[in-house]
């Protein structure tokens, strides 16, 4: 199961489909990995962007971006809407 989410043996990051979660659930998620302090890495399209909101990172999944976020050490993700 572990080689399923590493995405150097598995050449991607598989999709993931949480139902029924709107904006303001991944601003819970966006809150919550800043007040725990974790070490996080947010890209779209690869460019290193700063973390703002789940509403930008929507924008940007919506305008044909691909967001990122990578939080360490063993959560890492792609936003879609």
């Amino acid at each position: 199961m572990k080689t399923l989410f590493d995405p150097e043996a598995n050449g991607a990051l598989p999709d993931v489909v949480v139902e029924g979660t709107a904006l303001e659930d991944w601003q819970v998620l966006l809150d919550l990995v800043r007040e725990q302090g974790w070490q996080y890495a947010y890209s779209v399209g690869g460019e290193p962007m700063e973390l703002t909101s789940a509403a930008d990172m929507a924008v940007a999944a919506h305008a044909g971006g691909v967001p990122e976020l990578r939080v360490t050490p063993d959560l890492r993700g792609r936003f879609a809407s």
